[in-house]
């Protein structure tokens, strides 16, 4: 969108009304508006400073919550502050997309914050109306709403908070969507220019100042050949191109608080979709008799087209659906990233796999028939394949440390794992699963629950597990939420994550653990215990499987994770020796924390044939459930069947 004609003197209006988006409903309801409207893509190109009315409102009307979060660098470029907001976005977004303000903005009380959803069909819009007492900055008060960047608890996104320096609005989703990035104005003019100190990275299409280390020059939108235009290259200018094809400079990070599985439906039967180019500007996913839904040519994937198609068995993709390589890539990046079942048509040129680079690219290749996902079990094994691999190569953390110098703050986080137990035959187990786990930063604290480090199995545990490992003897008369609270304390790892001692876990368990922390902001994350393997009768059952890929009251002890400083600051673990779970999970939400449950098929809780303190009878966990025979874990899932417990022998299990 090329910048309107700057106006001579500074825009100021007791109500100004500032856009992003060129959506139909976004013209409407603009000029329905009654007050000065300024397309907030225009602002780095203008003369005159446009400023808000210390005594009027800003509106806020944006297309979606990803084209608001993309664009909210800009809000930078905002001067002056307001009392009284309104902030839109086009269909009804998601709770945890538009947050409303608790108690305070920079300083200023909320007299008064609700949110509501109004219209329907094609004039449906999610409404968020905040009055304060004293003004803000319209940057300070999106980023509240937004629930990131500068707002109270909202770390930036891939770990470093972002400048943006340069007009071309390609360089806007570099960002990552954190609404505490910044617009530094034009690029510079050379090299010695000096950065703003508010931020750890520059992204420019501009020279890199010198006095920046952690500075990145992006390729614009003028980088983003068509089709037509590599058809009109001779040979040697299209090797040369091809040559110099790099995805880390053409695709942006994703935004992975838009675009993630949450709300992934399990048995979609919607049918099937296609991606489909119905002419110059316009890509649409088709539904069936529901109409087709467009993909915002300029923002892209966004979460009304996730929403829209996700009741779909099956999404298939074209090269020809997409203007060139790299829209095509960035469709399929995100796409992924959203967990949406997208099969390719035909497999991806060799510039979109470059792109995309090799490891999603095998993932797409892996499935190219709409029988392959006929089995919800393996369709849902594919979609999470293609968030988890999107997430390692194309998330803000993994493209900011392959981009810039600040290795040291781009750094895996380290996960502490905690484990208890009483049962010293279970450490050959134990080693496995955490030996077998992928996630590259990885200590295990080890709780011998009333026995001595010199046992046999300890001896030959130490000896063979080649990770960090820290093991902790600890009195059999302490109570299970006291050993895990010693455990914890011993933990050096930014997150502590549990498991148990006879439980079966997913090579990618830890990995899809601290992604779903990331993507989901919750303080709490864990896994759904849908995989049970009963000894008894020796059957696997599955159940509660529509229950992962969202927000919930609770998740599965064996199987959580939550930050070093989150559990420090609920009062750690419960002096109690059963109901940890339900504890934990209580005290993060009453301290106003959130908990999610991601998917379930990384793991398979064992049910021995006795011991248990709850034990409502095997036929509780059969009845209505899908079962299979013998242990039948997913795909993934370490360990070997285990040995079946001889009749009459305890199973001795508390941890």
């Amino acid at each position: 969108m090329a910048p309107s004609r700057p106006d001579p003197a500074s825009t100021s209006a007791a109500h100004l009304v500032l856009t992003v988006g060129d959506g139909e409903r976004l013209r409407r309801w603009s000029a329905a508006a009654s007050g000065t409207v300024v397309d907030l893509l225009t602002l780095p190109g203008r003369e005159a400073p446009v400023e808000a009315d210390r005594s009027g409102t800003v509106t806020v009307l944006a297309e979606s919550a990803k084209a608001l979060r993309a664009a909210s660098p800009l809000l930078a470029l905002v001067q002056g502050a307001a009392r009284s907001y309104v902030v839109a976005v086009a269909g009804r977004a998601a709770p945890e997309l538009l947050q409303l303000p608790r108690h305070h903005v920079r300083g200023a009380a909320v007299v008064r914050a609700e949110t509501r959803t109004l219209g329907k069909d094609a004039s449906l819009r999610r409404e968020v109306t905040v009055l304060l007492t004293s003004p803000v900055k319209v940057r300070d008060l999106v980023a509240v709403v937004l629930g990131g960047g500068i707002a109270p608890g909202g770390p930036p996104l891939g770990g470093l908070r972002v400048g943006v320096a340069g007009t071309d609005d390609g360089l806007l989703p570099w960002a990552c969507g954190d609404p505490g990035a910044t617009h530094l104005g034009a690029a510079p003019d050379d090299e010695a220019a000096v950065p703003s100190p508010d931020v750890d990275v520059v992204v420019t299409d501009g020279p890199l100042p010198l006095r920046m280390p952690a500075a990145v020059r992006v390729q614009g939108r003028a980088a983003r050949p068509s089709w037509d235009d590599l058809l009109g290259l001779g040979r040697s200018q299209l090797e040369a191109w091809l040559a110099d094809l790099d995805g880390a400079s053409l695709l942006p990070p994703v935004d992975i608080r838009v675009l993630n599985p949450t709300g992934f439906r399990v048995d979609a039967d919607g049918g099937v979709g296609e991606v489909v180019r119905t002419g110059p500007g316009r890509t649409v996913v088709t539904r069936g008799d529901r109409g087709p839904v467009r993909v915002d040519e300029r923002v892209g994937l966004d979460e009304r087209v996730v929403a829209a198609v996700r009741g779909l068995r099956l999404v298939t993709d074209a090269p020809a659906a997409h203007r060139g390589p790299v829209e095509h890539a960035a469709f399929l990046v995100d796409a992924a990233a959203a967990g949406l079942p997208v099969v390719t048509a035909e497999p991806p040129d060799l510039s979109t796999r470059a792109l995309v680079g090799p490891q999603l690219a095998a993932v797409l290749r892996s499935t190219t028939a709409a029988g392959d996902l006929e089995d919800p079990l393996e369709r849902e094994l594919y979609c999470t394949a293609l968030t988890r691999t999107a997430l390692q190569q194309h998330g803000p953390r993994a493209r900011w440390s392959g981009l810039t110098t600040r290795h040291g703050l781009l750094a895996p986080p380290r996960v502490s794992v905690v484990v208890a137990t009483k049962r010293p035959h279970q450490l050959p187990a134990i080693r496995r699963q955490l030996a077998g786990q992928d996630w590259p930063d990885v200590e295990v604290v080890l709780g011998l629950h009333g026995f001595d480090r010199d046992h046999p199995e300890v001896v030959r545990f130490e000896q063979a597990f080649t990770g960090d490992l820290a093991v902790v003897p600890v009195g059999a008369e302490r109570m299970f939420g006291e050993v895990l609270d010693e455990l914890s304390a011993r933990a050096t790892g930014h997150y502590i994550a549990k498991m148990d001692d006879d439980d079966f876990y997913g090579v990618h368990h830890l990995t899809d653990l601290v992604h779903a922390a990331e993507h989901s902001g919750a303080d709490l994350v864990g896994c759904g215990a849908e995989f049970v393997y009963l000894e008894e009768v020796d059957v696997t059952v599955r159940r509660q499987r529509a229950q992962g890929y969202r927000f919930v009251g609770q998740v599965p002890g064996a199987a959580l994770m939550l930050a070093a400083e989150t559990l420090r600051s609920v009062g750690g673990w419960r002096p109690v020796a059963h109901g940890l779970d339900t504890a934990l999970a209580r005290s993060v939400v009453s301290a106003g924390g959130s908990v999610y449950r991601t998917h379930g098929v990384g793991f398979v809780v064992f049910r021995g044939a006795q011991g248990h303190t709850w034990d409502p009878g095997v036929d509780y966990f059969l009845k209505g459930h899908e079962q299979h025979s013998g242990f039948a874990p997913p795909r993934g899932v370490l360990g070997a069947p285990p040995a079946r417990t001889r009749p009459g022998t305890p199973a001795d299990a508390d941890t």
